[in-house]
């Protein structure tokens, strides 16, 4: 789809004044424009010429110097799926003289390699010259025949350098390359290995920079075997051009690593990876906790990978490992591995599990380094799930740390999801086409066989008198998991015998998982009366729960109660606690609490995060980011769901592309709720191509998925796209998306229908209520946005920051100043929602809207962060319709300081002007724009002829001769 452009609208007007004829204007073939000038014509291709100077003509066409760029472009932006601006970019790289060979290429892109729309757009963009490329085919040959790889290999490295993959010359480096490595390597299984280790192992002189290597190895004394696993394990150590290579030989021989012995290749690679600044510190790290340097040489020879380990987490461990274990610096150098063991996921929930069962006797000689070094099966058998009978705070003390699923002791396989998962990909069908869905009726089916065997071992128990709680709390754990209800839990809990703390704990965390968060409290305040200890995790549960419900004041009162049970420093309630502040909007009570823990986990950092971003102001959730970075932990889902939750706005797409990088660096981290988030972020901010992009790429995507990119359709006003999107989820997914369809049949004004879909969707949820309210919004039914308003507070529906968006929005159009006055005022107070930018941009919009531009300024001027230029937008637009040239100059001297680019300040600032009779301010403006290269984008319209789309300015048409010719006849 493309804009008019000067070259064919020019050669549009010689045609139709008759001094051109079609063929010689240079219209591609299958240019839409050029098909619109044909319905236009009626077939005549000129008004002028004479059929044998058409035909004439015709075998002369583009014969010259080459098509115009503009075609190109057309190109690029038709065929390869480019946004305009990056096909004139490419367009300055390449020129496209017949799109014979370019269709060529675009197949073998889409069909031999199987690339996505986006990623095809990708690599054009990055490398234009693949289209006019004639040996790109032999190369892929090349690629897929003699090295072996697979279709899906090649994609993954077109898509990470195209522009290496694609230049690299055949004979001259890739063949040679390839000869090179079977000499080294031995078979094609290992040369293959290595290139899907690194691809540079193809790309670079490998005569130059491998080979002199590889003999310096075999002259070290090197085997053969272990040069292959050197090549195979740790390429990049030897094909980058630096001296670490000599260095890394010279320390190999000092440390007394045998250059025959298994270990070489990787001591050698990862010595050879780490700046020798980074050496040293790790040196001087060990030597500061008071290992010698024959206990780090030894633990180095062992593992050499305690030495990637970083400073912190070396400290953090070796304090754990001593205050815990007590073993010090020559233990923990006989099993460094230790070391690289996780401090949340590993070492502290094994240890918190082993000291209750040393405590029972269980264990008798205490915790060894061997139980923490134990594979997780191993260990999972013989101390949780042998244990859970006769110890059943196993199951809490291991499950709440490490986040498993510990086993239901039933006939029936486990209740773990991992185990429905596992069960699924046993017995699928390879040819299904919706694997999701048919994983949603396994889980039912197998939920109901669970559900029955839960009700068997009910009767049973009834039926024997069994007095033990533990069997009982096992069955009220299984009725509250798998979807029987909180009532059945209860009942359970009402026949327990002699229910201990455990059976209470149970019950708790059932009623927080239910949503019943003031039952939840009340258990709380019973099991403190009747002198029962709440457990870590129930006290986080409890916390939760206020969080769920906007409650800071009981989350204070629960803080009390942690310091008086002793478990205030303890990670997981401490963390819940910060989550609960962070929600309500309480940041400064949110980072006194972070600042206090003694120990703060990926959790502690997630919950501050997402406070800062859940409020609006982003950057400072971008330096808490960074802090956690810096202090040594990973992000993870939740942290760049967090921050890609905030960015919202055209403002925040360079955060956008970094923290898209960093979500690539950590590979971990890009989950499906990451990517799926990432849709809608790029969406709001302006970059639909990148969330097509994204969508694209996900290889199973979810209902969120689907759901995710039709909003993004909708959100840019695209509704025969989304309409499109739409069938396609219903004949590929198997799902129905009821909340984009509430927001897509709104946005298009059919009301009737989004309310229908509304009546029909699940509304246990705030999201269907907000995407009903706002299609009411943009309509101007303000007092239907306040009926499902008051609606959502009589079945209390959580209400988030979008409802209020929503129903501001709605006062906002209606002219209702006063209802949206006392919302804003209130928000906070009452509903323990905290005012974000967008409130305050709805809340100038509302008062701009009644010509209140006083009181607009007014909000502005008491926001506690400063406004964006959405905000400063809002407030300039109101004063061109009210005519206040004096305020409307103030805030444009704002925006020209946040967004000196954005062309619509001056159009705006330059209309009142005139409309003053201000000239010489106008003038001004125009020249400031001028100057910065700026132009008012014109309007245009979208035309469809013959199945192919095109635009074309605003009024062009009606200026033609040929229009007023055909007028006059009508």
């Amino acid at each position: 789809m493309l804009r008019c452009r000067f070259p064919e609208t020019r050669a549009f007007f010689r045609l139709l004044l008759g001094r051109r004829s079609l063929e010689q204007s240079n219209f591609d073939a299958s240019s839409p424009f050029r098909h619109f000038v044909e319905l236009l014509l009626g077939g005549v291709t000129s008004i002028s010429s004479a059929p044998s100077a058409l035909a004439t003509a015709s075998k002369t066409a583009g014969a010259g110097r080459g098509e115009p760029a503009s075609l190109t472009v057309h190109f690029l932006c038709h065929y390869c799926g480019l946004a305009e601006a990056d096909a004139t970019k490419a367009a300055a790289r390449v020129r496209l003289r017949s799109t014979r060979n370019a269709h060529a290429v675009l197949g073998l892109l889409r069909d031999t390699l199987d690339l996505p729309p986006a990623s095809v757009a990708r690599v054009v963009a990055s490398f234009p010259g693949v289209l006019s490329s004639t040996t790109v085919f032999d190369r892929f040959d090349f690629y897929l025949q003699e090295l072996g790889l697979s279709p899906n290999e090649v994609r993954r490295f077109v898509a990470a350098s195209p522009s290496r993959f694609l230049t690299a010359g055949l004979e001259g480096r890739l063949r040679p390359n390839h000869r090179l490595l079977r000499e080294i390597l031995g078979t094609d299984e290992n040369v293959l290995a290595a290139i899907k280790q690194s691809m540079e192992l193809i790309y670079e002189n490998l005569e130059v920079v491998l080979l002199p290597k590889v003999q310096a190895l075999r002259n070290h004394g090197v085997t053969e075997e272990v040069i292959v696993k050197l090549v195979i394990t740790h390429p990049k150590a030897l094909v980058h051009r630096s001296t670490r290579f000599n260095e890394g030989l010279a320390a190999m021989k000092e440390l007394g690593v045998s250059p025959d012995s298994g270990i070489f290749p990787y001591a050698f690679g990862l010595f050879a990876k780490i700046h020798q600044s980074k050496w040293d510190r790790r040196i001087e790290n060990y030597l500061s906790l008071g290992w010698t340097e024959e206990q780090i040489r030894r633990a180095f020879i062992r593992h050499p990978y305690c030495m990637s380990v970083s400073d912190d987490k070396v400290r953090q461990r070796m304090q754990f490992l001593n205050e815990k274990l007590g073993l010090g610096p020559e233990q923990v150098a006989s099993s460094p591995v230790v070391l690289s063991l996780s401090y949340e996921k590993r070492l502290l929930p094994r240890c918190t599990l082993l000291d209750i069962l040393v405590s029972r006797g269980v264990i008798k000689n205490g915790i060894r380094i061997s139980h923490l070094l134990m594979p997780e099966k191993k260990f999972m058998e013989r101390y949780v799930n042998r244990y859970q009978e006769e110890v059943p705070q196993v199951v809490e003390a291991y499950g709440a740390r490490t986040g498993r699923d510990v086993k239901f002791e039933e006939d029936d396989p486990s209740v773990s999801r991992n185990a429905v998962e596992r069960r699924f990909k046993e017995t699928q069908d390879p040819d299904h086409k919706c694997p999701r869905t048919a994983a949603l009726r396994m889980r039912r089916r197998h939920h109901h066989s669970l559900a029955l065997a839960a009700a068997k071992s009910h009767a049973a128990l009834l039926k024997s008198g069994v007095s033990s709680p533990t069997p009982w709390n096992q069955l009220l754990t299984a009725y509250s998991g798998f979807g029987s209800g909180l009532a059945a839990a209860r009942r359970v809990f009402d026949e327990i015998p002699r229910p201990d703390a455990a059976s209470w704990n149970s019950l708790l965390a059932a009623h927080v998982a239910a949503g019943a968060h003031p039952d939840a409290w009340r258990l709380l305040r019973a099991m403190h009366a009747r002198g029962l200890a709440a457990s870590t995790f129930a006290l986080g549960s409890a916390l939760r729960s206020a969080a769920a419900a906007r409650r800071p004041a009981l989350g204070a009162q629960l803080q009390s109660f942690a310091v008086k049970s002793g478990l205030a420093d303890n990670v997981f309630p401490a963390s819940a606690l910060l989550d609960v502040y962070a929600k309500c909007g309480r940041l400064s009570d949110a980072h006194q609490v972070f600042d206090g823990m003694p120990e703060r986990n990926t959790v502690s950092w997630n919950a501050l995060i997402a406070g800062y971003a859940d409020t609006g102001n982003l950057a400072r959730a971008v330096e808490v980011f960074l802090d956690m970075e810096r202090d040594g932990l990973v992000p993870d889902e939740a942290t760049f769901a967090a921050m890609l939750a905030g960015a919202e706005g055209p403002t925040w797409y360079s955060l956008m592309q970094q923290l898209h990088g960093k979500i690539v660096k950590y590979g971990s981290a890009a989950g499906l709720v990451v990517l799926n988030a990432a849709i809608t972020a790029y969406s709001q901010c302006g970059a639909l191509a990148d969330s097509r992009r994204i969508f694209d790429g996900i290889e199973s995507r979810d209902l969120i998925s689907w759901n995710s990119m039709l909003g993004a359709y909708a959100y840019h006003g695209m509704d025969d796209e989304a309409m499109s999107f739409f069938v396609r989820i219903i004949r590929e997914s198997g799902v129905q998306p009821d909340i984009s369809l509430i927001f897509m049949y709104s946005k298009s004004g059919i009301l009737d229908d989004a309310r229908k879909t509304f009546e029909e969707a699940d509304k246990s949820s705030s999201v269907p209520w907000n995407s009903m309210m706002f299609g009411y919004a943009q309509h101007g039914q303000a007092q239907t946005v306040e009926n499902l308003f008051n609606e959502m507070l009589d079945r209390k529906v959580h209400l988030d920051h979008v409802t209020f968006v929503a129903l501001i929005t709605a006062y906002s159009h209606a002219g209702f100043v006063d209802k949206g006055s006392e919302i804003l005022n209130t928000m906070e107070t009452r509903y323990g929602v905290p005012l974000r930018m967008e409130h305050y941009a709805c809340g100038v919009d509302l008062y701009g809207r009644a010509g209140q531009l006083d009181k607009a300024k007014e909000l502005i001027e008491s926001m506690p962060f400063q406004p964006d230029a959405m905000v400063l937008m809002t407030l300039l637009g109101a004063c061109r319709i009210h005519g206040n040239v004096e305020l409307a100059s103030d805030v444009a001297s704002h925006l020209f300081v946040a967004e000196p680019r954005e062309h619509s300040t001056y159009v705006l600032l330059s209309s009142l002007y005139s409309g003053h009779g201000m000239w010489s301010d106008r003038a001004i403006v125009q020249r400031v724009m001028k100057n910065r290269g700026l132009n008012k984008v014109p309007g245009w319209s979208w035309i469809e002829v013959n199945n192919e789309q095109g635009s074309l300015a605003r009024n062009w048409l009606q200026r033609s001769p040929l229009f007023r010719s055909e007028k006059e006849k009508v």
